[in-house]
């Protein structure tokens, strides 16, 4: 059975010109199909296409490594492609999405799926799953410190 839910996250910085990763306390089980995320702060002209990815392990997001070696539970570093949860996400129009009135602009993005992507943390034991989502966002261009607040919605599995 499935419980509606969404999450918010307020007042997440990102630097312009370079990639920052959000780790936000998420349920281990979801049908994501909802994703809004919005500027509320920074003055950084020329941020251009915001590029999300969202990923559903650590590992994902960890400086380079190999200490861990073969041990699945080590930390590794892997493609972090082996961990995206759902296609990028960009502001551009460029990925499909149910909702054809979009308003996406330099300072948001904006999604909504029927169907939804079914996520599902990989971080922990199979019986206690970490609760955490990886947002990793994007901002190409420009430069100053950014502030944004974010929301992902759909059902909890769980």
């Amino acid at each position: 059975m499935s419980t509606p839910y969404n999450k918010e996250a307020r007042n997440l910085q990102a630097s312009a010109g370079e990639a920052t990763v959000w780790e936000v306390d998420f349920p281990t089980n979801m049908r994501i199909n909802r994703f809004v995320l919005l500027q509320t702060g920074g003055n950084a002209p020329g941020i251009g296409n915001i590029i999300v990815t969202l990923f559903n392990s650590r590992r994902a997001v960890l400086p380079s490594a190999s200490s861990g070696g073969a041990d699945p539970a080590g930390d590794y570093t892997a493609s972090p492609r082996l961990y995206q949860a759902l296609p990028r996400l960009r502001n551009d129009n460029t990925i499909p999405h149910d909702d054809a009135a979009t308003e996406d602009t330099e300072n948001q993005l904006i999604r909504f799926w029927q169907t939804g992507y079914v996520y599902t943390n990989q971080d922990g034991s199979v019986s206690n799953r970490d609760r955490k989502i990886y947002v990793h966002i994007d901002l190409p261009a420009g430069s100053g410190l950014t502030t944004w607040d974010l929301s992902i919605g759909g059902d909890r599995l769980d």
